[in-house]
């Protein structure tokens, strides 16, 4: 419950309470429920995967994955606080369950859209 550890401090910043029971992090103008696909284990595997496929350089495509990867977890992180603090102001259930998949789209755009400058050679800026 680490991610639900971090998002109930970060929340707590803005002045809002909450408790953690297993995967829910319950406050009072709503709950955020933690399913296993919302711990961003796919799109880390597939940023590192591509990273690891395009990349031709061993030590710069791991110093990206590991940077890469921990930057996904602060994302997440965000993301899920982002959301809780929504839900409290607006108890809208139907966002937080649509989310997701906007979110998963728009970061496998952005790697997808990286990886093609990185392996066409357009950009020559970042470690290939």
């Amino acid at each position: 419950h680490f991610l639900l550890t971090i998002t109930k401090y970060l929340v707590s910043i803005f002045g809002y309470a909450s408790t953690i029971n297993g995967p829910y992090l319950y406050g009072d103008g709503g709950t955020l429920f933690m399913a296993k696909w919302c711990l961003g284990f796919l799109t880390m595997f597939v940023f590192a995967s591509l990273i690891y496929i395009t990349g031709k350089n061993k030590k710069e495509k791991w110093i990206f994955i590991i940077t890469g990867v921990i930057f996904l977890h602060i994302v997440n992180i965000i993301r899920l606080s982002i959301l809780f603090v929504f839900v409290q102001n607006n108890n809208d259930s139907q966002l937080a369950r649509n989310h997701h998949d906007i979110y998963n789209l728009v970061f496998y755009a952005i790697i997808f859209y990286d990886r093609t400058l990185k392996t066409t050679g357009a950009d020559h800026g970042a470690p290939v």
